[in-house]
């Protein structure tokens, strides 16, 4: 990229990743730069409608949405789409609660939002669109308010990892936050992020396979925080 960036969203398209807003430690920012893995380089795209930072993305039929997230002041229930055969971001229709620091995912072309905080908590509640229909729903409650988690897909079902609960006010049982996961070989692998009230920065990659529960790799990555990954195949 033209520059480093943290807090920011990571979408996978069509063999491309596109990096939504964040922040450099000073600035927040609405840019959007993609990386087309076919050609091996970078390339900047249609802005955000206005600057923000920890938001969620995903992809679904051939189009990015971004929602939630804040500038520093005030967190959002905004969300916009991008539609690449039309080079622009268009907003849809707002979420029904403020969420910054959510975690979003897509599922069978529907996507939820979960968790993250309105300004004043974290919150337990989770909400969906389908782009079909107009408005936002919402779903069943998690246990406690989480931010900083992750959500991602394995075998039709939502997994909500790491965060923080502000009601116990301890990590989650992943004990890390601010970390990236993704889904691989029917296996769930988290990486990087900050372990407890101290926040070390982790390099351990767990991996997760149902009936087989949460393991260590052995594997190391870069000791990373606040930063996004995609999986392009």
């Amino acid at each position: 990229m033209a520059f480093g960036k943290s807090y920011t969203s990571t979408v996978a398209l069509e063999g491309k990743i596109f990096v939504l807003g964040g922040g450099d430690g000073v600035c927040w920012f609405d840019t959007v730069a993609c990386y087309d893995r076919s050609r091996g380089d970078w390339s900047t795209c249609p802005s955000l409608t206005r600057d923000k930072w920890s938001l969620a993305g995903v992809s679904v039929n051939g189009r990015i949405y971004a929602f939630g997230g804040g500038d520093g002041t005030k967190c959002f229930s905004d969300v916009e789409m991008f539609d690449p055969t039309h080079g622009k971001w268009i907003k849809n229709q707002p979420m029904l609660e403020k969420r910054l620091a959510l975690a979003g995912v897509a599922l069978n072309g529907v996507i939820y939002a979960v968790g993250g905080f309105n300004g004043v908590e974290y919150l337990s509640t989770a909400e969906r669109l389908d782009p079909r229909e107009p408005n936002w729903k919402m779903l069943p409650r998690m246990s406690a308010g989480r931010g900083c988690h992750t959500l991602t897909v394995l075998d039709e079902k939502i997994f909500s990892i790491g965060g923080y609960d502000t009601g116990l006010k301890q990590w989650w049982l992943l004990l890390r936050g601010y970390h990236s996961s993704a889904m691989l070989g029917g296996s769930i692998f988290t990486f990087g992020g900050v372990k407890g009230e101290a926040d070390t920065i982790l390099d351990v990659i767990e991996r997760y396979k149902e009936g087989c529960g949460w393991v260590t790799t052995g594997l190391k990555s870069i000791g990373k925080t606040c930063y996004c990954l995609a999986v392009v195949l």
